[in-house]
Parts: C-alpha cells; structure tokens; sequence
C-alpha cells in the first residue's frame, strides 16, 4: 500500500491522495451514514491521516469524544462504540494512527508495525485536535477515550501539549509493556542492539505479517468471541486494514517513550479529570506502573475491572455495562 520515500508505487500514491485532498473531496464509504464524514487530514511530512467524525441525528448535545485507538487497530473495528456514543448524544472523532488502518504506511512492507519516534503519533494528534476537532466543535465540551497505545499517547498530549479537555477515560493505557518471560531491562537492551545493528525494520521475533485469527479462551485480548471476531471480520472485507506484528523499531520508541513518561515530574503536571480504566486479567501491559503513575496525578482516578482482559471495549456485556457506566459519571 504505502511505500518508503522513493519507490514509484508511493510517488504514484501520493499525487493521487494530494488531488483528493487538494479538491476537499469527502471519501464516502459502505460505513458512512447521513451523519459520517470520512475523509484524509494531509500532513507536512508526506503522511496522510484517514479520520472518520459521527454526528448523531439529534445533534451532539453532550459535546463530543476524540477515540484513540490501539497498536494495529482501525476505525472500523470501533464501530459498535461509535455507535453507542451516538445514542448517548456525543459526537465522535476518531483517526488511524499513521502506519495503520487506512492511513499512510511507512515501510515498503506494509504488515510491518514501525514508527521512528512516539513523538511523531503525538503530533499526528496534535494535527487532528488542531485542524479536525477544535475546527467542527467549537466551544462544545471535549472528552477523550483511548485504549492501549492511544492512552500512552493521550497522556503524552495531556502534558507537552497542554491538550484542553474536559475530561478523559484511559482504558488499559500502554504505560508499560508485559515483556515476560525476558526482565524489563534485558529486553530493551535486546531491542536497543537490533536496532544499532541494522535490524529496525526488522519484525520481533515471534512476529510477522498479518494472520487471521480464530478465537480461543486463551486469548490474551477479550474473553468475548463475538468481538474478538469483529476485527479479522473487518479485514477480511479489507485487507488493507491488515497490520501485522511490531518491528524492533517500533519497540524501540515505545520503551524510549515510556521512559520519559515516568520521568518524576512529569505526569504531576496533568489537572484535567482522569478515569483509568485496568483489566484484572491483563497481561499486554504491566498493570502495577499504570497504578503508580496514576496516583502520580492528582486528577486521576484508577480503577480494576474484574475478569476483564486487554481490551475493555471489547468485552462481554457484563463487563461492557461497567464500561459504559463509566463514562456516563466522568463525561457528565
């Protein structure tokens, strides 16, 4: 899909995507009803965005919400929670990070999970509040939901850019990475080599192109198989909304970014209305550093749902309700 700075493939990409957005032509879609925008926010750096703004019929009268998603997800996989937000009169806003999704790929392979810097999704973030969100919404309120990666970088944003958000629900935020069974420090070490070495672009070990996956009970994600399904289900409309595993440049910036994040005095900073949002049975990331950072600040209120895996929004409906709960005392 999208190729490195050079090939023909992406110069023949790229003027085609500058005459779409040079004549603001909306991309419409089989997802997009009478209410949907979808359309490509065009970036200094030859990067191209794909967003997707829902308004719902009766207008946004609780204000609206920026949805951040995880590593490897898109747009579409959201669609349930877009939906649902809707029905509770929020207006959503939400983007492919660039390297996933439908948005700019960054290697010539276009499976492959990479990013140079974290710094580079926080101003992809900055760009979309700036010139998408601030724009359509005007003096409205502004809330945020993001899961995973979304959260590490909504609480980037929160500090360095001074994001002015009514209120936000991190949901099991990548703070910190499960590298088990290797220690914390040895597998940064491991990477930081890879990369030093000429292997940056290089999958992990264990980790590859995209391969559908069938639901097991022991899956590290859901405990749900209906929503676990949702994801290859898109993709297997699309595959171009495939991405599979993390290249040793991708890990590289995370643990670089993670560093700075529990940096002492950092997160002090925050004063916007928080809810952390934790599965008990979590093992992506490493609950007990989201804990710690979280009583760090003293806007944040952290929470652990039980039984509840990785992915929250992704959860059976018991777990769903709690979720839902939620946000219904934070953005009220």
């Amino acid at each position: 899909m999208w190729l490195k700075d050079g090939s023909p493939y992406r110069r023949a990409k790229m003027v085609w995507l500058s005459f779409l957005l040079l004549s603001s032509l909306v991309i419409n879609s089989a997802m997009a009803g009478v209410n949907d925008e979808i359309g490509y926010l065009a970036l200094n750096d030859n990067i191209a965005l794909r967003y997707r703004v829902s308004v719902p019929e009766s207008g946004a009268v609780r204000g609206s919400v920026l949805l951040l998603h995880g590593r490897a997800e898109n747009i579409e996989k959201y669609a349930e929670q877009i939906s649902r937000l809707n029905q509770m009169g929020f207006s959503v806003f939400t983007f492919d990070w660039r390297g996933q999704g439908l948005s700019s790929r960054l290697l010539d392979e276009p499976h492959k999970g990479y990013i140079n810097t974290f710094t580079d999704y926080l101003e992809d973030l900055e760009a979309f509040d700036r010139q998408i969100w601030q724009k359509m919404t005007g003096d409205g309120k502004r809330y945020l939901i993001a899961h995973s990666l979304g959260g590490h970088i909504a609480l980037r944003y929160l500090v360095e850019k001074k994001g002015a958000l009514d209120a936000v629900l991190l949901i099991s935020p990548m703070f910190e990475i499960n590298t088990a069974p290797w220690p914390r420090q040895v597998a940064e070490l491991f990477v930081s080599a890879a990369v030093l070495t000429g292997f940056e672009e290089n999958y992990l070990p264990g980790s590859g192109p995209y391969i559908g996956r069938v639901y097991s009970s022991e899956n590290v994600l859901t405990s749900d198989a209906a929503r676990f399904a949702v994801l290859p289900g898109v993709i297997n409309k699309n595959p171009d909304l495939a991405l599979g595993g993390p290249t040793f440049g991708w890990l590289n910036a995370a643990f670089d970014s993670m560093k700075q994040i529990h940096m002492q005095g950092y997160v002090e900073k925050i004063e916007t209305p928080m809810t952390v949002l934790v599965g008990e049975d979590d093992s992506v990331i490493s609950p007990l550093p989201v804990h710690q950072l979280c009583r760090r600040i003293s806007s944040c209120r952290n929470a652990v749902v039980k039984a509840a895996k990785h992915e929250i929004m992704m959860e059976n409906e018991v777990i769903q309700e709690l979720f839902w709960a939620e946000i219904e005392v934070l953005f009220n």
